[in-house]
């Protein structure tokens, strides 16, 4: 049961800051402008995305060669 909890509390904190980084990703394309800012916007999310992807397989390899 406490392995439950936490990965839920794994998932929400998971989501909490993809959505923060997605916020801050609309932000900035609001302040720049539409044209430069949606392609920035599409820039800066594909990065987030494979930064978080490689993050998360990062943390699976060091929990498996430290478990």
């Amino acid at each position: 049961m406490k392995n439950f909890f936490k990965i839920i509390t794994d998932f929400i904190a998971d989501i909490s800051l993809d959505l923060f980084a997605i916020f801050l990703c609309m932000l900035f394309v609001y302040k720049t402008g539409p044209s430069i800012g949606v392609i920035s916007f599409f820039i800066a999310l594909i990065i987030y995305i494979i930064l978080h992807f490689f993050y998360s397989f990062l943390e699976k390899i060091i929990k498996k060669i430290f478990k």
